[in-house]
Order: structure tokens, then sequence, then C-alpha cells
């Protein structure tokens, strides 16, 4: 077990230490037997984002946050695969652990955060998790307009349907999916695959071909791009 200590200073009267827990172990860390290395991003209390380096096998790290105002922390495998997230908020535990679940809406949050840092740190993320579930089956623009404007209502959030995908000429092989939500599936030369997407980018990764599948996909729009390339080291 790895642990890093991230801002050593912390000035007792704004600030409180916490220790953020990376527990989930990610698809390509099962497949390859070899850790990431993460981005950690979390906004900084002050309009601001901040970003930490954490070596492969990392899995607990400290950081010294805002009281009084909600922190958005989310680690990004590779700096750019799908984050595992959580949310400190004034009051709460001093160890927050990191889930997949709340990755996508924790991206939004932190996109979103240097436009309007003020209404971000004033939400109850955990409570807008539980309502909003999976963000990346939701029209992330229109969620982020109306919780910035204060608008947010569960009632006229629309959840989107995923989108059913017909992959043809793949490598053969077997990808493995970023997320543990996703789908993981073989292919053959000259064999279509039909998937079950959900929205923004998502990744998956054939070992022995050592390629990375991207796909985009637009739940609003009803539509996907895809390519493929080499997939990254670690």
């Amino acid at each position: 077990m790895l642990c890093l200590l991230a801002g050593c200073e912390t000035h007792i009267l704004t600030e409180r230490t916490i220790e953020v827990v990376l527990s989930e172990k990610h698809p390509w860390h099962e497949a390859s037997h070899h850790p990431l290395w993460y981005t950690l991003v979390y906004t900084d209390g002050k309009g601001g984002l901040e970003k930490r380096y954490l070596l492969p096998g990392t899995t607990r790290v400290k950081l010294s946050v805002a009281r009084g105002k909600m922190t958005v922390i989310a680690a990004y495998p590779l700096s750019s695969l799908h984050p595992v997230a959580g949310f400190c908020h004034p009051g709460s535990e001093n160890s927050i652990s990191l889930c997949e679940e709340n990755g996508s809406l924790a991206d939004l949050l932190l996109n979103s955060y240097e436009k309007n840092h003020e209404a971000v740190e004033n939400l109850q993320g955990n409570l807008l998790a539980s309502l909003v579930g999976d963000a990346s089956l939701v029209d992330g623009n229109a969620l982020m307009v109306s919780l910035l404007n204060g608008e947010f209502a569960q009632s006229t959030m629309t959840v989107l349907q995923m989108l059913p995908v017909t992959l043809s000429d793949l490598p053969e092989g077997y990808w493995v999916p970023e997320r543990n939500a996703q789908q993981a599936f073989w292919s053959q030369w000259g064999e279509a695959v039909d998937l079950q997407v959900r929205g923004g980018l998502q990744r998956w990764w054939n070992r022995e071909r050592s390629l990375c599948l991207t796909l985009y996909a637009d739940l609003t729009e009803r539509r996907y791009l895809s390519s493929l390339a080499k997939a990254p080291l670690w």
C-alpha cells in the first residue's frame, strides 16, 4: 500500500486535512496485473483546481481542503480515463472513498468549477449523486445549466437511453472496458460486435494487440464516433 501526502501545510482556521481512499481496482489493472498511475484533481475553494500525480499503487493520499465548502475530488487513471470520484462536505468524515459511480458527475462539476465556483461549492454532492445517478446517462449540459442557475429539480431531469452500437472490422481479441459498468467483449475478424453504450467518451483496451478503442456517444443526438489507436503505456 502506498500513501502520499499532498499539500503538507494546513491553515487550521480555513482548511482541514482529509484522507482520500482509492479502493477500487481499475479493470485494466485487473487484466494486466499492473497498477495504473492517476492524476488527482480537486477544487481548491478559491475558484481554481489543484492537481497531483499519484504513483502506480497509491491507495491513500492526504489533502488539505477548504472548510465550510464542498470539495469535489476525482482521480483520473492515466490522466484522462474515466475517473473515480467523491465529495467532501463541511462536517463530513475525514476519510473520503472515491468510486466509479461518482466519476461522470464529478467530471461535470470540475469542468464547470472555474466558471461559477460558488454555485458548485454550495451543492450537496452526495445527495446530488443519489438523485442524478450515472451522469453519463443524462444531458450533462442541461444538468449543469440548471445546477449553476439554482433551478435543478429531479422531476425535470431526463434520463437518456443507452445507445445501441454496432462495430465492424475490429481486430480480433478481448476488449477490456475502462469502467466496470461497461461491457467487455470478444471480437473475431469479419464479425460485427453489438454494444449498448453510455454517453461521452469511453474506451476499451485490447491487451494482445496493444490497441485502444475510443468511442464517443451523444445520447441526445443518438449518434457516435469511434477510433482505434495504440494503447497507452503504464
